[in-house]
């Protein structure tokens, strides 16, 4: 897993992605860059889409066979008024004149003209010329037909249309104007039923809507067409005539009417006429386009941009090449649907920003997480080694021969590591299995096997200690109690592991069972490791060591207490002073032997919580317990009073200051004087309390002190001395020391009396409080 610092890498290089594609798409959306390519696709759009034209357009051409028969262009303008005639009389449902009339002629042939379109039963509709630049500053200037032709036609339009970059058609306008006069095209009027009204709610015009894209039908030569002077001539029947919206223009080479289009054929161009059929075409079959522009495009170009931004964050490079593809063939729909919709989406910048986008994500990717890998390798490489050897650090000067040595030594330490960990799993002396956070064995040494097959378990990993824990029951707890994996690991990885559990085997054997909470490198929970200590052997010496512990706490002292109940209950004269002194004296020092050894027993192996305790309180505790003793030989026991809190089992602690205090009294002098005194000191370790008992008894030579804590030793002289004791009580004190992580110490000379210091550490000053 990529660490904080590689993640926010990625994040970075994806928000520059992001913003760089962005801009990109908006410049190549605002400014057209890829209209080529728009148009490119719109012309192998068509060609797909291309069909039959309405039945009811026929084209009268001016060809090169009318020229031939009838007269070169111009034609005089009876000859048009014959046209004219010769078509109405077929009863066509409206004739739209492509041809301009806006030179006067001859004043009579005008009229006539006039004349003969104002007679006929058809709409006529005649076109103007817009002039460009107009004058005195205008867009244009729009020419209308000489007055006769004005008078007497049904409409006038305009016949204009606009070239892309390449110089081909697909727009035209449907209206064009300025506030003086708005003039729709030729093919809008032809479509209404009256040219000369306007039709509200059917096809409106306005040169607020802006060009629409033609759709043509097929390419030249695709509408039925018959030469003009094939109907001069009369050679026409009247019926294919006859209810058709009849289209009159000029397709003779040499006329200047030809164009460029996305269907211009063998010949490159297509005729004014036909144009203005394929527009009329589209309008009769419903089949209008009009192009998206503005921000619906620019929302259009950037969504299916965004959503591959997306799935870079969330996806892999697998399903993120899935989604590319996806996105390519759904914009290609969307395209194609929206173009038999009747309407027009340029798909280029969507497609270029696409095809851009994942190149540029896959290197900064591919150079974000080459520079994490190297980073992070060259941290693990420079981290401590557990291993007992080194490796060679990469010697390459190229760098991806440097990344690939970086990695191949990565993966050889991996390697080696899981060697020695498994290694030394399999040397430890107890059953260990490794964990997963669901409690499945991931690795086990032998002696776990081992225990496996005692209880008829089956092994290898991929088994969940749950089996295993419920073949055991809980020491001390009834049946059917069986130990648990911890439910949850906590999320601070400095917790201490959980408390160690004792079981029972069904054979009897007892298990000291451990769990060790494990963390990833980033501190999240990667399992546990269980350690099954056997500890059937201890607890047969536990119980043998209670046994005697009940020997020496009852057996042995019950029939001494009975010896001294006898004595003191013996009538005079039935024993004999000296004899009873002496069998009270041994019966007495069988009794102290056996509390000296329970309570060292007692400081040896005794669980006890810790709680705050003042030193000075039990020193005076352990004063007053020995009052009787001290007052009775006069001895006086000085101290001063000293706060110094101590973390301890207060009863331990206080028995050591009574045998420490009690031997003191018994190797003083009668009338003597004992000093106890409270003093703190400053260690490396920190504070530590203090508390020294010095007597003025007889003193130990310097070489036997080293002697006084061990068991059942004594002061040099002490039995000569008739001192009493079974030399338990300092063993005792060094046996409490030890468990409160403090120390005793002894200074003495012979003659010179004897100081006992106990160390103890103390409590932090906010922890007393």
């Amino acid at each position: 897993m990529i660490r904080p610092a590689g993640a926010s890498r990625l994040r970075a290089e994806w928000w520059l992605v992001a913003l760089i594609s962005t801009l990109l798409t908006i410049l190549l959306t605002a400014d057209r860059t890829a209209i080529r390519l728009d148009n490119l696709i719109y012309d192998n759009l068509l060609r797909l889409t291309r069909r039959a034209p309405q039945p009811d357009i026929l084209l009268v051409t001016i060809d090169n066979r009318s020229l031939k028969e009838v007269g070169p262009w111009p034609w005089p303008r009876a000859r048009h008024a014959a046209l004219l005639q010769r078509i109405d009389a077929a009863r066509p449902r409206a004739i739209l004149y492509d041809v301009l009339f806006v030179e006067p002629g001859a004043p009579a042939d005008d009229a006539a003209l006039g004349r003969a379109m104002a007679s006929v039963a058809a709409p006529v509709i005649v076109p103007l010329l817009l002039s460009a630049p107009g004058s005195n500053g205008a867009a244009f200037d729009d020419i209308q037909p000489i007055a006769p032709v004005r008078a007497a036609a049904a409409g006038i339009g305009h016949a204009s249309l606009a070239f892309d970059a390449d110089g081909l058609v697909r727009r035209f306008w449907p209206a064009v104007g300025d506030a003086r006069h708005i003039w729709p095209h030729l093919a809008v009027l032809a479509h209404r039923r009256d040219p000369a009204v306007a039709e509200p709610g059917r096809n409106p015009a306005s040169p607020e809507d802006g060009p629409q894209m033609i759709a043509f039908a097929g390419p030249p030569g695709h509408f039925p067409t018959i030469s003009a002077s094939a109907v001069l001539r009369g050679e026409v029947p009247a019926d294919f005539i006859a209810g058709r919206t009849i289209l009159v223009g000029a397709t003779a080479d040499g006329l200047g009417d030809q164009y460029p289009t996305p269907f211009a054929g063998r010949k490159g161009v297509m005729s004014g006429v036909e144009i203005v059929a394929n527009v009329l075409d589209s309008m009769e079959a419903g089949r209008t386009i009009r192009p998206v522009e503005g921000i619906p495009l620019l929302i259009g170009s950037l969504l299916p941009l965004w959503l591959l931004l997306a799935g870079f964050r969330m996806l892999s490079p697998r399903r993120t090449v899935l989604l590319l593809a996806g996105l390519v063939a759904l914009v290609a729909a969307a395209v194609a649907g929206l173009l038999l919709g009747g309407i027009w989406f340029a798909p280029a910048s969507a497609l270029i920003a696409l095809a851009i986008i994942y190149p540029l994500w896959g290197w900064r990717r591919l150079a974000a997480v080459s520079a994490y890998m190297v980073r992070e390798l060259e941290r693990l490489g420079g981290e401590p080694a557990i291993l007992p050897y080194t490796r060679a650090r990469p010697r390459a000067t190229d760098v991806v021969d440097r990344q690939v040595q970086l990695l191949e030594g990565a993966i050889a330490d991996v390697r080696d590591l899981r060697r020695f960990a498994t290694d030394r799993l399999h040397q430890m002396p107890d059953a260990v299995f490794v964990l997963d956070p669901t409690g499945a064995v991931l690795l086990m040494n032998g002696d776990a096997e081992r225990l496996l097959r005692s209880l008829a378990l089956p092994g290898g990993a991929g088994m969940g200690i749950a089996g295993l824990l419920a073949k055991l029951r809980l020491a001390g707890e009834p049946e059917g109690a069986t130990p648990s994996l911890p439910s949850t690991a906590p999320a601070d990885a400095t917790q201490a592991d959980d408390a160690p559990v004792e079981a029972i085997a069904p054979d009897g054997r007892w298990f000291d069972i451990r769990f060790a909470r494990q963390y990833s490198g980033d501190g999240t929970a990667a399992g546990w490791i269980a350690r099954f200590i056997d500890i059937s052997a201890a607890k047969a010496a536990q119980r043998q060591q209670d046994d005697l512990r009940q020997l020496l706490t009852h057996d042995m002292r019950s029939p001494q207490a009975s010896i001294l109940a006898v004595i003191d209950n013996s009538k005079p004269g039935e024993v004999s002073e000296e004899i009873g002194r002496r069998i009270r004296g041994y019966a007495q020092r069988t009794l102290d032997l056996a509390d000296g050894f329970v309570q060292l027993a007692r400081a040896r192996t005794l669980a006890f919580v810790k709680e705050e305790i003042d030193l000075a309180e039990i020193l005076i505790d352990a004063v007053d317990d020995l009052w009787p003793q001290s007052s009775s030989r006069a001895i006086a026991i000085e101290g001063e009073r000293n706060d110094l809190i101590v973390a301890g089992d207060r009863s331990l602690l206080t028995r050591a200051l009574i045998n420490l205090i009690d031997n003191a009294i018994k190797y003083s002098p009668d009338g003597g004087r004992i000093l106890c005194r409270l003093d703190r000191a400053e260690r490396d370790s920190g504070p530590v309390g203090l508390c020294a008992i010095r007597d003025q008894g007889i003193g130990i030579a310097p070489d036997q002190i080293a002697l006084l804590f061990e068991p059942f030793q004594r002061a040099p002289g002490a039995d000569a001395a008739h001192i009493d004791g079974v030399g338990l009580g300092l063993a005792f004190v060094r046996t409490v020391m030890a468990r409160h992580g403090g120390i005793i110490r002894c200074e003495s000379r012979p003659g010179e009396g004897t100081t006992f210091t106990i160390e103890l550490p103390l409590m932090p000053p906010e922890a007393a409080d």
